[in-house]
């Protein structure tokens, strides 16, 4: 079987992160950004992730982190690292998670971020990001 993808089934990895319901954002004063939220039921992405078992991508792990970071900051970043990404347990539609990041500038332009993803208590993922700011224009 060869899945055909056309413009309808393309999923948009450029919108805000409507990838969690009911997300709180805090940023604290060592530049800890801890985000809370419900994975979204009705993501696209469940679909064909797998159609009787739906589970988050991996890649998505990384891109909700992303795109809170870009949240937080007010800012919109390319990925140029991903580094010691782990994925430990299982993200399903409808879970709570908790998201935590801790920022470093790098220059004024970038910044390194320390990521992990809680579900329950414990590690689902974690990761290394370098972000570098998107030039306005």
């Amino acid at each position: 079987m060869n899945p055909q993808i056309n413009e309808d089934s393309r999923l948009n990895f450029t919108d805000s992160v409507e990838y969690l319901k009911d997300l709180k954002i805090v940023k604290n004063e060592e530049n800890i950004l801890h985000a809370a939220g419900r994975i979204n039921k009705n993501l696209r992405l469940f679909e064909g992730h797998f159609p009787d078992m739906p589970v988050m991508p991996g890649a998505f792990h990384i891109l909700m982190a992303v795109k809170i970071i870009e949240k937080s900051e007010g800012k919109a970043f390319f990925m140029s690292k991903v580094k010691g990404a782990k994925f430990r347990i299982p993200l399903y539609p409808g879970d709570l998670i908790e998201i935590y990041c801790n920022l470093k500038s790098k220059e004024s332009k970038s910044i390194e971020a320390q990521c992990i993803i809680r579900k329950g208590g414990r590690e689902a993922s974690k990761f290394n990001l370098l972000l570098i700011e998107k030039s306005q224009g």
